[in-house]
């Protein structure tokens, strides 16, 4: 197995852990969200509504980058493989 695909596979390994850090990210609930270390910043200076949303809107933003890093990751694996195609 070439250096480049063991790459493809690791970034799709990366990707999945991204997409479920961004899945774990959007169902906690609010009185967790507003205790991570970056919230309170937030909270102080916007309030718990816009802070609750922002948290949400990371990760919503973590997994639509893991999709692109899929598609990405998808895209290189095809161009690294010989299809015999008759």
């Amino acid at each position: 197995m070439s250096p480049v695909i063991t790459g493809i596979f690791v970034a799709l390994i990366v990707a999945g852990a991204l997409f479920a850090s961004g899945y774990a990210l959007l169902l906690l609930p609010k009185e967790k969200a507003l205790k991570l270390p970056l919230a309170g910043r937030i909270d102080a200076a916007f309030g718990d509504a816009d802070t609750l949303r922002f948290i949400r809107l990371i990760g919503l933003f973590m997994m639509a980058s893991a999709v692109g890093l899929v598609l990405a990751s998808l895209t290189s694996l095809l161009e690294q493989v010989t299809l015999f195609v008759p």
